[in-house]
């Protein structure tokens, strides 16, 4: 027995038990008449072959994807056909799945996972349908005019995660987005259960470095590439080489690759090609453009794995795949750790790095979008300008971004990137005092945030901003947390959403600042690109935890700071005994908000007082209260 990868098509008869009760002989010598006159003549066009069949049931091997789905699509085609005349109770209509995966060979015959994948898909498929699995979808698209419809993620029998599939729409069909499945539900709330303390893990030891790597661009890349520009945010991650000591260490490159592709693929700007394409181009020797044209991506991350007694690297390095250009580069030491320990903290630092919207490809394509024509900006594009605009705290920059992104809404009315953003601006408008209407920009937060979920239930940062708007439109702060909780669970890489969790939840709701700490200065550490407010975020989080003299510290690397983080300031220095720089710190909040009094504090919808526990709140006012805010 030999292994190999592969597409593989299952197919079977819908009703077939009850079609041979019926008429067994008709219905099989249907079968043979069906077989000899079309699948046979498409098989030998498509370049497919029969590995098996029993009764009703096919299961045929293709060398490529593109040809197995061509010819899947064809054979429902032809039934059509074929049954037009009949009566529909005595109608032959296949069901179909199809999936590229690794396969072992006894003989003619496959067997499993792949296969038992490809007849699990076929079970799901209406009569007459054909699903595919999601890296057959990566491997198709931008190849194929197929309209599809995400089923999200199946439970499956026998196989031990849900399989994300895609129906291939009827003639007519909309295209439909995922609802929420069982299997997905299941295996989020798994992985959620260990997310608070995986985040907790400290890094092994992080050296980033801009500019040098061992993955050299290939020349000629960019005048080689197709016409046809990739997805914005398309990326593929190879399996990781590997060179060093203990040879059976070499799977870690594999599984390396395999967790950084599946934490990326939960950042909804991003397009990730399966594991099991990526596999094929796993010995490196295929040229960058190559794979690049085959996988129709813009991206592609590559690494290596160096082991030399218990020392270890582990070295990333991204390149934009339409210019040859290296974009990032990541490298990560080890000295006496836990291999696996260091592979998953490895996998999520890298993924929050390139996810995030100023991590690596954020910042590579903002900076190619700077250079367009205002009317070729795609709604993507939009999101990552208005989202630079946003994060400077200006007014009049964020009445900028705001039209940005409504531009984007007008593009794509159901990108939940867009409307998410849409409710960090209006919400920005209220905590910064830009809105003239506070009442409306809040109610139109709330209403962006809520259209951010409905359009895609799986997107963190809906929830994210709807429990940051909702913490502060109620007393009760369970709602708000318990949206938080889930923005985690669906993003455990998502650093910016920790930072908030860290910086503000933690410390000034759960009164656990001292869980808060490490989690922002960690992001700090991991992402050099991070936005201004994850410093914001570091003050309140030393400050709750009664660490004022290191809140002053951390303030001077907050460049745009915002009224609240103001506010914070001057409660440190009152704390910390610094008459001097309470004194400044008190002059300059009162004369953003002159009527701001310590009794009037609460009627600030910046500081957020419902959000806040009552020891975090009496902490904040004694503070502000030594520093010289006005009773």
């Amino acid at each position: 027995m030999r292994r190999r990868l592969t597409t593989i098509v299952a197919a079977d008869v819908a009703g077939f038990s009850r079609l041979v009760g019926l008429d067994e002989e008709g219905v099989l010598a249907a079968l043979r008449v069906h077989r000899r006159e079309l699948v046979e003549p498409l098989l030998a066009r498509h370049g497919g072959r029969i590995a098996n069949t029993a009764g009703d049931s096919l299961l045929i091997e293709f060398d490529s994807a593109v040809e197995a789905v061509r010819f899947a699509v064809a054979l429902q085609a032809g039934m059509r056909e074929r049954n037009a005349a009949i009566e529909p109770d005595g109608r032959i209509v296949f069901r179909i799945g199809v999936n590229i995966g690794d396969v072992v060979a006894d003989g003619e015959d496959l067997l499993g996972d792949g296969v038992n994948v490809a007849a699990r898909l076929e079970q799901r498929s209406p009569p007459g349908g054909i699903v595919l699995s999601r890296a057959v979808r990566d491997a198709v698209r931008d190849r194929l005019e197929l309209d599809l419809v995400d089923l999200g993620e199946l439970a499956v029998k026998n196989i031990a995660r849900p399989v994300r599939a895609f129906r291939v729409a009827t003639e007519g069909e909309a295209p439909a987005r995922a609802t929420p499945s069982r299997g997905g539900r299941a295996r989020r709330v798994a992985i959620a259960a260990s997310v608070v303390a995986a985040v907790l893990l400290a890094v092994v030891a992080t050296a980033v470095t801009l500019g040098r790597s061992g993955f050299a661009p290939e020349p000629g890349a960019e005048a080689a590439m197709a016409p046809s520009e990739p997805a914005i945010g398309s990326i593929v991650v190879l399996p990781f080489s590997y060179s060093g000591d203990g040879g059976a260490d070499g799977l870690l490159g594999e599984a390396l690759a395999a967790d950084v592709s599946g934490a990326l693929s939960r950042f909804a700007d991003l397009t990730v090609i399966g594991q099991e394409s990526a596999a094929a181009y796993g010995d490196g020797a295929a040229p960058l453009r190559e794979i690049a044209r085959d996988l129709r991506v813009r991206h592609v991350l590559k690494g290596s794995v160096e082991r030399s007694g218990e020392r270890l690297r582990i070295t990333v390095g991204l390149l934009d795949a339409t210019t040859g250009r290296q974009v990032w580069t990541d490298r990560h030491d080890a000295v006496g750790a836990d291999i696996f320990l260091v592979r998953d903290e490895i996998a999520r630092s890298v993924a929050a790095q390139l996810g995030e919207t100023f991590g690596a490809l954020g910042a590579a394509t903002l900076a190619q979008s700077k250079r367009k024509d205002t009317d070729r900006l795609r709604a993507y594009e939009l999101v990552l300008l208005a989202a630079e605009l946003r994060h400077r705290f200006d007014k009049a920059d964020n009445a900028k971004a705001l039209a940005l992104l409504e531009r984007a809404v007008e593009l794509d009315p159901q990108y939940a990137r867009a409307h998410a953003d849409m409710a960090w601006t209006h919400w920005q408008d209220v905590i910064n005092g830009f809105s003239e209407a506070p009442a409306a920009s809040f109610a139109a937060a709330l209403a962006s945030a809520e259209t951010a979920i409905r359009a895609d239930p799986y997107f963190s940062d809906g929830y994210w901003v709807l429990g940051s708007v909702t913490m502060c439109e109620s007393e009760d702060t369970s709602s708000a947390v318990a949206l938080f909780e889930k923005a985690i669970e669906l993003n455990p890489n998502h650093q910016s959403l920790l930072v908030e969790w860290g910086g503000y939840i933690l410390p000034q709701t759960l009164d656990r600042a001292s869980e808060g700490v490490p989690l922002v200065e960690r992001a700090i550490r991991l992402n050099p690109r991070h936005p201004d407010w994850y410093d914001g975020a570091l003050v309140s989080a030393l400050l709750f935890a009664r660490r004022p003299e290191e809140a002053i510290r951390a303030y001077e690397a907050v460049e745009f700071p915002q009224f609240p983080v103001r506010v914070l300031l001057a409660a440190a220095y009152g704390h910390a005994g610094q008459a001097e720089g309470a004194r400044r710190a008190v002059a300059e909040i009162l004369k953003i908000e002159p009527a701001l009094t310590l009794s009037t504090l609460e009627d600030y919808p910046a500081l957020c007082p419902e959000g806040a526990s009552e020891a975090a709140w009496r902490y904040l006012k004694e503070g502000l209260r030594i520093a010289g805010l006005p009773d």
